[in-house]
């Protein structure tokens, strides 16, 4: 049920069922309650169209839920959440339509390799291939708004998106982030976001992942780190009493053979603090 390129090596939706699945979101989008076969048609579509972007299987738990809800009466009402899940479906839709590289669907050997790490303080991450490194401390206005857990997603996702910003990632990368956190590696792969208190934290992060990594057009695998190994990135995430050259000379001499060679600090783009701040203002203060 795929169009396949083999000369450009693209695999894309046919047109006829991007028209269908299109038509079926629109309604289901525009209608007050949707019955239980609609979901079901719907949800399995778009586990579908998950087999050529994975990022798509990311936001589809909130919707087999409410195909779950829907059992009971022949029907439910979809959330807000849920609704916006469907608009993203959109965003996949449309770019399942103009191809997707099969170079994303295989499994393959990663171009880029990130690590990071968060605390109560900050976060912070560096790039195993491109030597760069980046720390963010936290204003104290801005602590125990989130979980660490949270943390420690926004840290992976920060890590990446400076590499999106500095054009250091190229169309058709394989990503691999890890994280010695069991939680922020599973988020990386799929929405399955259970405290509702930091589910608009989690949530808005996980959707402009999404958008970094399919309007790009590139790859992402996770990885649980262990925290043993993962040295650098708790130095960068906690020791913010040392300045940039101190905290280099102390990685490089502690744990050379953590660092590649050429390891260096360099600033988080403004862009990226600005997004980070607002959306910790947002949340409430936690005891």
């Amino acid at each position: 049920g795929w169009d396949i390129n083999t000369r450009a090596l693209r695999i894309s939706l046919p047109i006829d069922k991007h028209k269908k699945w299109s038509l079926q979101i629109e309604q289901v989008l525009s209608s007050k309650r949707v019955s239980q076969k609609q979901l079901e048609i719907l949800v399995g579509r778009l586990n579908h169209l998950g087999s050529i972007i994975p990022m798509c299987r990311h936001f589809l738990s909130r919707l087999r839920h409410a195909l779950l809800r829907s059992s009971k009466a022949g029907w439910t009402c979809l959330s807000l959440l849920e609704k916006g899940d469907i608009h993203m479906m959109q965003i996949f839709l449309e770019k399942s339509t103009k191809g997707i590289s099969i170079n994303n669907v295989v499994f393959r050997k990663p171009t880029h390799i990130y690590r990071s790490d968060a605390s109560d303080f900050g976060v912070g991450g560096y790039n195993l291939v491109s030597r760069k490194a980046w720390r963010f401390e936290l204003p104290t206005h801005l602590r125990l708004r989130t979980s660490i857990n949270s943390l420690e997603f926004l840290a992976c996702i920060i890590t990446i998106w400076i590499d999106f910003i500095h054009n250091d990632i190229q169309s058709e990368s394989c990503i691999l982030s890890q994280t010695d956190n069991t939680s922020a590696a599973g988020w990386l792969r799929k929405s399955n976001f259970s405290d509702e208190e930091d589910l608009a934290v989690q949530l808005t992060a996980a959707r402009h992942l999404a958008s970094l990594i399919i309007n790009n057009d590139c790859c992402l695998y996770s990885q649980w780190f262990a925290g043993d190994f993962n040295t650098v990135s708790d130095c960068l995430s906690h020791d913010f009493h040392l300045s940039d050259n101190e905290l280099t000379f102390l990685i490089i001499s502690s744990v050379p053979h953590q660092v590649p060679f050429g390891f260096y600090l360099t600033p988080i783009p403004t862009e990226i603090s600005s997004w980070l701040t607002c959306l910790l203002r947002n949340q409430p203060f936690k005891e």
